[in-house]
């Protein structure tokens, strides 16, 4: 699974290219905590295990940290 979340006031992108697989049904960013208040919007998106395929990425919508 990839996943991002992005600050848009900030500019700033929380990412991880190579968390969990599918099978495991979940997973996890750690955010500082000096983003607290801060509005993040989420997106994900799967990769094949030989890097050759990619799905498109996925809106997951907004929160407030």
């Amino acid at each position: 699974m990839m996943l991002m979340v992005y600050d848009v006031d900030n500019k700033t992108a929380i990412y991880e290219t190579s968390g969990a697989r599918r099978s495991k049904e979940r997973e996890s960013l750690e955010i500082p905590s000096f983003y607290k208040g801060n509005t993040f919007h989420t997106w994900m998106a799967f990769i094949a295990d030989d890097r050759m395929g990619i799905s498109a990425s996925t809106y997951c919508g907004s929160f407030i940290f």
